[in-house]
């Protein structure tokens, strides 16, 4: 699992932009706590698809 930070320099955007993501349902994620984790296998799936391009 990643967080908001490591998954943005993977997919090359902001890590805000990868919470608002998160909070719009577009980036499926685990809240723990204040912090959000997303599974390797979603950002994987995410750039294969080329779904937030």
């Amino acid at each position: 699992m990643k967080t908001t930070h490591q998954a943005a320099a993977l997919m090359g955007l902001h890590p805000t932009t990868i919470r608002r993501l998160i909070r719009s349902g577009r980036i499926p994620a685990h809240r723990f706590g204040r912090h959000f984790r997303i599974e390797d296998a979603t950002i994987a799936r995410l750039l294969a698809e080329g779904a937030l391009a």
